[in-house]
């Protein structure tokens, strides 16, 4: 919303970046900011390669494998992607064991 105030005062009265956003009391730096693109891609691809080799890895371990192949990211967005995607360890029925007559 701000900037595009700051943008309004630079076309319309031809006032300076710096001066337009001390109007509209808005840093220089939140003006400038341009997001950075999203490239989950590489991770779920190295996730899922990680997790084919073992099904057993839960989320820590992915995290620690992901670090192992240099592949820096927060532990937070690690368990967010694991849980978009899907991937959960699959709990196994204990069976029952057969009693036995004595």
């Amino acid at each position: 919303m701000k900037k595009t105030v700051v943008t309004h005062l630079i076309q319309r009265f031809g006032v300076s970046v710096r001066r337009a956003c001390r109007i509209a009391l808005l840093s220089r730096n939140v003006y400038q900011y341009t997001q950075k693109p999203n490239d989950d891609e590489k991770i779920v691809e190295a996730m899922k390669e990680i997790l084919s080799k073992n099904s057993k890895y839960g989320c820590t371990m992915v995290h620690l494998k992901l670090r192992q192949k240099g592949i820096l990211i927060n532990h937070k967005r690690t368990e967010q992607i694991y849980k978009e995607q899907g991937f959960q360890l699959r709990s196994s029925r204990r069976r029952k064991s057969a009693s036995r007559a004595s």
